[in-house]
């Protein structure tokens, strides 16, 4: 638990970056970088609302992202080496230092095949342990109920870390984008006016939705708010549901953050307890 080890440190480093992420995005927005526009359509009461987006993302943003999804998954990786390496209890040749990782697995089957080879010798019974508890399968496995392991893996922080972390290293910044939070009109009792979603994706010049109808005792203002999220996040990409575009960036780095310090801190403890029995 001393603050100076690489996964402390890779943590704290973090916690700085979303600071100045916040920061960042609070005067992005404040610069009002875009608006919704009603226009008419060809039909008769209904009305388009259109995204006109004045400011793009500042690519600042994606870069102070791409820095907290680096240092959360290195602080995984920097406490799974030092696990290995007290295991060992000598320096790691070439193959090791390579192999040593922090396993994210959908499975108990795949966890198990995970210590092959090299992390066979590396990782003993009391880490394997150590790491199992903080599995995406934990939870279902202990209930006994394997038909949850899908889509635990799928929603798991540390899967999508892991994704987003690799998307950074070597590709590319992440695309961050707007999603929808809430859209709302007022009305005086029943309201007479019907929404129909329109394009997914909100980006400049998108068709957000068409209103049919009207409330002339309160008028015809709609009302919208966006997060600004993470487009490559896995679960947006691989999502098909059209009213989920994704969570707050900010709010889900912040929970991924707690996240990843209280697997570590379960981690070390679990191996604290074994060391103590």
């Amino acid at each position: 638990m001393d603050p100076g080890t690489a996964w402390w440190a890779k943590l704290e480093r973090a916690a700085v970056h979303l600071g100045s992420l916040r920061q960042q995005v609070a005067a992005y927005r404040a610069a009002d970088p875009y608006e919704v526009a009603p226009e008419p359509t060809g039909t008769p009461g209904r009305t388009a609302y259109r995204l006109h987006i004045r400011q793009q993302v500042p690519v600042e943003v994606s870069t102070i992202v791409g820095d907290i999804v680096h240092n959360l998954r290195s602080a995984l990786d920097s406490l799974a080496y030092e696990m290995a390496l007290r295991h060992v209890g000598q320096p790691l040749n070439r193959e090791q230092e390579k192999a040593s990782a922090f396993p994210v697995c959908e499975t108990p089957e795949r966890f198990d095949k995970w210590f092959t080879n090299e992390r066979d010798a590396m990782y003993g019974p009391d880490e394997r342990r150590a790491f199992r508890i903080v599995q995406p399968f934990a939870i279902a496995e202990a209930a006994g109920h394997p038909a949850a392991y899908a889509d635990t893996y799928r929603w798991d922080e540390k899967r999508r870390l892991n994704e987003l972390s690799n998307l950074d290293k070597h590709r590319r910044l992440a695309v961050l984008g707007w999603g929808h939070d809430i859209m709302f009109w007022p009305s005086d009792g029943q309201t007479q006016r019907r929404w129909t979603p329109g394009d997914r994706r909100f980006i400049d010049g998108a068709v957000l939705g068409y209103m049919t109808g009207s409330d002339p005792e309160v008028g015809d203002a709609v009302y919208f708010q966006f997060n600004l999220v993470i487009e490559d996040d896995p679960v947006v990409v691989a999502n098909d549901d059209p009213t989920f575009t994704g969570h707050d960036a900010v709010w889900m780095l912040e929970g991924w953050h707690r996240d990843v310090r209280l697997a570590l801190w379960n981690v070390i403890q679990a191996l604290s307890s074994e060391t103590r029995l």
